[in-house]
């Protein structure tokens, strides 16, 4: 027999990183944590459908007049676990706000963003989807005696009365008042209030766990502790109400009417392992989606764009607020008043997003996209891989540290920008950093590498120290640990700068400590995501620094192109064998792979297997009824 194979195959080659390239040595182990963000394991794939909300009983219309709000309540409230409530194509009136207080293990899906609408028009509340139930916050339920050093999954308690397996614990200890700080530079506001249990300012480090199992006063949770407590500061823990568990929205767009009168399109409260994913939020009323108290959610692969106000509260498209392990990952983020901030969060990784055109009152001045510190006391967050204009950490409402900015592309511009042009913005108060491997600035402008006192018409690389959110002045250089109103040398001294390109020098910069200049590909993911297709990986390098664009990630090719990046052709072997054709490629490991087939390129592909990778990304299939005339094969994941 005769068989010519063309062989075109979608799939990755992927290299795979060992323990030191994974973990970062470059950075100090104190300076950093094993990122372990998201829900784990992934989102689930659930493909059982409870119902469809337009059948009986729930007969939902669709039709953008029809008050839908009891249809898809009542369908998530009867939802078995693991299972899918379908939204089909359709415009979907909420006159009321959608309430999931406590049932967990459910899926909201539709038939995609453009395709099934939710249209929001609550008269109050929080958000058009309310997800979860707030413990405002609990006292403390007990003490922490021994065990709370970081990496740790095991604490001493002085009582373990109340705690039991499965449940959340809000783990927290008292400001030491020199890193840790809840006084700002919000002259005449006092302390922030707002982000932490108490509400009073006093005790802003914290993280959330999940109780894993009980042996006497000795309780072992997940995930591990990203900061060392300290006995000095009354480190204790307070047993949070469970809300809800893996659950999430899929596949849909939400928008809101001009007279809402919510404030989000959706709110995660004290939930655990939920998500978001392909989601289209349009014109909020203020806040796109916020997760408040939450450990290891998600957001993914969504489009959060335009707001129906833009200035302080209006035009946040996504905010986490005292959350631990948020992932917020392959996002397109456009034309909102501030992109990505983040409030009391730990151990969370903001990666490959794209943030453009960010716009407030006065287009010409330059808003950052990613807001890393908003609210005292982020730390141990790791920005990978995202591009836009500008990273700050702000001291307006307190302190952050420990910070992680790798292989990013921070431009320093945006969209029709003219003034305030800046890439790394680092306020009072944010210390212990690290910057490295990123692109900073753009071709084409002037700047200067640094500037302790930048004009608004200056573009400055990095702007170091300065109290003011929004402005490039300070009262004095007093103590800053006293004085909340003075420039503060500690952000540069702390800051761990190696291997940046920037476009005032037009070189990679060093720190001449570090005699490693390997820079791993990734600090938290062991592989290239199938997601990328064929962009280039790593996305930005600075020994490529030339080559960065939005498109080099599949969040800013979509905001180019419209469309997801195509995958990548790589070699497919075909091996005759006694009983057909032996196809083997190379895939990602742990990945389904379609194997398909047809009589020409330009002909209908039929699947004829489902392949899954091995741990070695390795796949074999055996064709036992293969043609005898030509045939085609891929593989598509």
């Amino acid at each position: 027999m005769n068989r010519l194979f063309a062989i075109h195959i979608i799939a990755l080659s992927l290299l795979a990183l060992d323990a030191a390239d994974l973990h970062g040595e470059i950075i100090a182990p104190e300076r950093r944590i094993n990122w372990q963000a998201g829900v784990p394991g992934g989102i689930p794939n659930r493909t059982t459908i409870f119902c469809n909300v337009t059948n009986p009983p729930y007969n939902a219309k669709r039709d953008g007049v029809t008050d839908d709000s009891a249809a898809i309540q009542s369908a998530i409230n009867a939802c078995p676990s693991n299972q899918v409530v379908y939204l089909p194509t359709g415009n979907y009136r909420v006159n009321n706000q959608i309430n999931i207080a406590s049932k967990s293990y459910w899926t909201l899906r539709g038939d995609g963003p453009g395709k099934t609408i939710i249209t929001g028009n609550p008269t109050s509340g929080q958000g058009i989807f309310y997800i979860g139930n707030s413990p405002w916050m609990p006292p403390a339920t007990a003490n922490m005696v021994s065990g709370y050093t970081k990496g740790s999954t095991n604490i001493v308690l002085s009582t373990v009365s109340g705690i039991a397996p499965n449940i959340l614990l809000y783990l927290d200890q008292l400001n030491d008042g020199t890193l840790v700080t809840s006084y700002g530079a919000s002259v005449g506001h006092g302390p922030c209030t707002y982000l932490d249990r108490l509400r009073n300012g006093t005790r802003n480090v914290m993280q959330i766990v999940r109780v894993t199992s009980i042996s006497g006063n000795s309780v072992n949770f997940w995930p591990p502790l990203n900061w060392n407590f300290s006995t000095s500061l009354s480190p204790q823990v307070a047993e949070m109400y469970n809300s809800v568990r893996l659950a999430g929205i899929e596949d849909l767009t939400i928008t809101a009417a001009t007279n809402s009168g919510v404030n989000h399109h959706i709110y995660f409260d004290s939930c655990e392992s939920s998500w978001l994913k392909n989601i289209e939020s349009v014109k909020a009323p203020h806040w796109h989606v916020r997760f408040y108290t939450c450990l290891n959610c998600e957001i993914r692969d969504s489009y959060i764009h335009e707001s129906q106000a833009y200035g302080v509260d209006e035009g946040y498209a996504l905010e986490g607020s005292m959350s631990t392990g948020l992932l917020v990952e392959n996002n397109l983020f456009w034309h909102n008043f501030i992109s990505i901030i983040m409030g009391a969060c730990n151990g969370c990784v903001i990666g490959y997003n794209c943030v453009t055109q960010t716009y407030n009152s006065e287009p010409e001045y330059m808003q950052s996209g990613f807001f890393g510190c908003h609210g005292t006391h982020p730390f141990m967050n790791l920005y990978e891989g995202n591009v836009g204009n500008e990273f700050q950490t702000d001291f307006y409402w307190g302190s952050s540290s420990h910070h992680t900015l790798f292989r990013n592309y921070f431009t320093g511009t945006d969209v029709d920008v003219l003034y305030n042009r800046k890439a790394v913005s680092l306020d009072s108060h944010s210390l212990s950093n690290n910057v490295v491997g990123n692109v900073l600035g753009s071709p084409g402008l002037t700047w200067a590498y640094e500037n302790e006192t930048p004009g608004f018409g200056q573009n400055v690389i990095w702007r170091l120290g300065f109290p003011i959110i929004g402005n490039n002045s300070y009262s004095n250089t007093a103590p800053p640990a006293t004085n909340e109103e003075a420039f503060d040398t500690r952000v540069k001294a702390t800051l761990l700068r190696h291997g940046n390109y920037d476009h005032a020098t037009h070189a990679i910069s060093w720190d001449p400590a570090i005699a490693d200049h390997a820079l791993p590909t990734s600090l938290y993911l062991t592989n290239k995501p199938v997601w990328f297709g064929n962009l280039p990986w790593p996305p930005f390098d600075p020994v490529l620094a030339l080559s960065a664009a939005a498109t080099n990630i599949p969040a800013g090719y979509r905001y180019i192109f419209g469309t997801t990046p195509p995958q990548p052709a790589t070699q497919l072997h075909v091996t005759a064998v006694s009983n057909g054709w032996s196809l083997t490629f190379l895939g990602t490991p742990g990945i389904n792979y379609q194997v398909q087939r047809a009589s020409n390129l330009s002909g209908v592909w039929l699947t004829r297997a489902t392949v899954l990778a091995n741990t070695n990304g390795s796949a074999v299939w055996i064709d036992t009824n293969a043609p005898t005339t030509r045939a085609f094969y891929r593989a598509t994941p």
